[in-house]
Protein backbone atom coordinates (compact mmCIF):
# COMPACT_ATOMS: atom_id res chain seq x y z
CA UNK A 1 0.00 0.00 0.00
CA UNK A 2 1.36 3.56 -1.31
CA UNK A 3 0.81 6.11 1.45
CA UNK A 4 1.06 9.81 0.05
CA UNK A 5 3.85 11.66 0.78
CA UNK A 6 3.61 14.62 2.86
CA UNK A 7 5.55 17.82 2.29
CA UNK A 8 8.75 18.09 3.78
CA UNK A 9 7.31 21.21 6.10
CA UNK A 10 4.58 18.99 7.08
CA UNK A 11 6.88 16.08 7.91
CA UNK A 12 9.12 17.96 9.78
CA UNK A 13 6.44 19.63 11.83
CA UNK A 14 4.84 16.22 12.43
CA UNK A 15 7.79 15.33 13.94
CA UNK A 16 8.21 17.81 15.87
CA UNK A 17 4.77 17.70 17.31
CA UNK A 18 5.09 13.74 17.91
CA UNK A 19 8.66 14.67 19.62
CA UNK A 20 6.47 17.07 21.86
CA UNK A 21 3.53 14.35 22.53
CA UNK A 22 5.91 11.64 23.59
CA UNK A 23 7.73 14.40 26.07
CA UNK A 24 3.98 14.97 27.26
CA UNK A 25 2.93 11.28 27.50
CA UNK A 26 6.25 10.42 29.22
CA UNK A 27 6.12 13.23 31.43
CA UNK A 28 2.42 12.77 32.07
CA UNK A 29 2.74 9.25 33.22
CA UNK A 30 6.20 10.22 36.07
CA UNK A 31 4.83 13.41 36.90
CA UNK A 32 8.55 14.67 35.38
CA UNK A 33 7.82 17.87 33.44
CA UNK A 34 10.51 20.48 33.26
CA UNK A 35 8.47 23.69 33.78
CA UNK A 36 11.81 25.71 32.61
CA UNK A 37 11.95 23.66 29.30
CA UNK A 38 12.54 26.46 26.08
CA UNK A 39 10.64 25.24 23.02
CA UNK A 40 12.81 26.19 19.99
CA UNK A 41 11.74 25.23 16.39
CA UNK A 42 14.23 23.49 14.27
CA UNK A 43 16.27 25.80 12.26
CA UNK A 44 14.90 26.41 8.40
CA UNK A 45 11.36 25.25 8.84
CA UNK A 46 8.63 27.40 7.17
CA UNK A 47 5.80 28.41 9.90
CA UNK A 48 3.92 25.83 10.94
CA UNK A 49 1.24 24.94 8.32
CA UNK A 50 -2.12 25.82 9.13
CA UNK A 51 -3.57 21.57 8.92
CA UNK A 52 -1.30 21.26 12.01
CA UNK A 53 -2.63 24.11 14.48
CA UNK A 54 -5.69 21.75 15.93
CA UNK A 55 -3.05 19.13 16.82
CA UNK A 56 -0.69 21.78 18.09
CA UNK A 57 -3.18 23.78 20.46
CA UNK A 58 -4.70 20.36 22.03
CA UNK A 59 -1.45 19.52 22.85
CA UNK A 60 -0.58 23.31 24.36
CA UNK A 61 -3.66 22.72 26.31
CA UNK A 62 -2.66 19.63 27.68
CA UNK A 63 1.12 20.92 28.60
CA UNK A 64 -0.71 23.48 30.37
CA UNK A 65 -2.84 21.24 32.49
CA UNK A 66 0.20 19.39 33.08
CA UNK A 67 2.18 21.95 34.39
CA UNK A 68 -1.17 23.28 36.24
CA UNK A 69 -1.12 19.95 38.22
CA UNK A 70 2.51 20.03 39.00
CA UNK A 71 2.48 23.77 40.11
CA UNK A 72 -0.01 22.60 42.47
CA UNK A 73 1.29 19.37 43.61
CA UNK A 74 4.80 21.97 43.87
CA UNK A 75 2.60 23.73 46.52
CA UNK A 76 1.41 20.92 48.43
CA UNK A 77 4.50 19.34 49.17
CA UNK A 78 5.77 22.78 49.84
CA UNK A 79 3.16 22.87 52.10
CA UNK A 80 3.77 19.60 53.74
CA UNK A 81 7.33 20.43 54.30
CA UNK A 82 7.02 23.59 56.04
CA UNK A 83 4.71 21.71 58.69
CA UNK A 84 6.79 19.14 59.43
CA UNK A 85 9.65 21.63 59.77
CA UNK A 86 7.32 23.37 62.70
CA UNK A 87 6.57 20.15 63.99
CA UNK A 88 8.90 17.79 65.88
CA UNK A 89 9.11 14.49 64.71
CA UNK A 90 9.66 13.09 67.90
CA UNK A 91 7.75 14.51 71.54
CA UNK A 92 10.56 15.61 73.71
CA UNK A 93 11.40 14.16 76.30
CA UNK A 94 9.71 15.28 79.72
CA UNK A 95 11.64 14.97 82.90
CA UNK A 96 8.53 13.18 84.41
CA UNK A 97 6.86 10.89 82.44
CA UNK A 98 2.77 11.83 81.42
CA UNK A 99 0.61 10.29 83.48
CA UNK A 100 -1.18 6.93 82.51
CA UNK A 101 -4.56 7.08 80.86
CA UNK A 102 -7.20 4.14 81.16
CA UNK A 103 -8.24 2.69 77.68
CA UNK A 104 -11.06 0.34 77.92
CA UNK A 105 -10.35 -2.18 75.26
CA UNK A 106 -13.72 -3.04 75.27
CA UNK A 107 -15.98 -0.07 74.63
Amino acid sequence: MNLPQQPPDLRAWNAVLDSIQETLDTVDSDGLLDLDAEFDPPDGLEAMPEVLHGRAQTLLGALNATMARMAEAQQAVGQELAQLATHPRRPERAETPPTPRMVDHQA
